[in-house]
């Protein structure tokens, strides 16, 4: 009776243990199909990131160099028009037709800015988001509040610019989305990670809607490049909040002759 009653055991264990295994197995697999699915994920968006980089710089620069052109030269018909017309009245819509076209000067420039952000490429993160609210100044107020060293320092490119690209995002749903006036940045590092605390003062929305229509997504899958995490918070008349927070090692400095738009994995 006790050697059955060992054999019961033995077969009930094997038959646990045979389980645990399968169970196991069967998560190992899971895990490893869930890292290559995220792999290839990220890959995609990688190459649509890079193909889209490009493109705007390329557009970007046409236009800098095909509008200013235009511009330069209707200035220069304009100002010969006035001193060949004395008439006044014909003077005054000169003097309008002259003013639209600085206004359509200025337009076009922050267009050309938001396709190649030339400040950043010159100048770095800090100056590149100064000239950014610089030119939102009319509709609101943007505050920027950062460690010294990041307006010294130059940082690989593909960094500097996803970085941008973030923080732009960012203002335009609040512009867009949220009626804010007031948009505060904080930009902080230490050895441990780098934080950005991003707030505006709007009029918010619904935590359940905070992916639909608002651009989120496309900032989470840019954070997520680097290893990043992202914590959005908002609710009706309370503004919005984003708490992004990358590894240390995030900001790396620039290499002489670098050109890299994104980070290998």
């Amino acid at each position: 009776m006790r050697i059955e009653e060992n054999e019961l055991i033995l077969i009930v264990g094997a038959i646990a243990l045979t389980v645990f295994l399968l169970g196991f197995f069967f998560i190992v697999v899971i895990a490893r199909y869930y890292q290559s699915n995220l792999k290839k994920s990220i890959a995609v968006f990688q190459a649509m990131v890079q193909t889209q980089e490009s493109e705007r710089e390329r557009i970007g620069r046409g236009l800098h160099d095909q509008i200013g052109v235009v511009h330069s030269r209707i200035d220069i018909l304009l100002t010969q028009l006035k001193h060949h017309i004395p008439d006044k009245e014909v003077s005054g819509l000169l003097q309008e037709m002259s003013a639209a076209v600085a206004e359509a000067r200025r337009e076009s420039r922050r267009v050309i800015e938001d396709l190649y952000p030339a400040a950043l490429e010159d100048h770095g993160i800090i100056k590149a988001m100064n000239s950014l609210a610089a030119s939102f100044k009319m509709v609101t107020e943007i505050i920027l509040d950062h460690d010294p060293e990041l307006e010294t320092k130059r940082f690989e490119r593909d960094v500097e610019l996803n970085l941008y690209r973030i923080l732009q995002e960012l203002i335009n749903n609040s512009i867009k989305h949220s009626g804010a006036d007031r948009i505060t940045i904080q930009l902080f590092r230490n050895a441990q990670h780098f934080s950005v605390n991003y707030k505006d003062n709007g009029k918010g929305f619904l935590p359940e809607a905070q992916y639909e229509g608002h651009g989120l997504r496309n900032i989470l899958n840019r954070v997520h490049l680097y290893q990043g995490t992202c914590k959005f918070e908002s609710a009706p008349g309370q503004g919005f909040t984003a708490f992004l927070t990358f590894p240390g090692n995030f900001l790396k400095e620039r290499k002489e002759g670098q050109a890299n738009l994104l980070p290998e994995h």
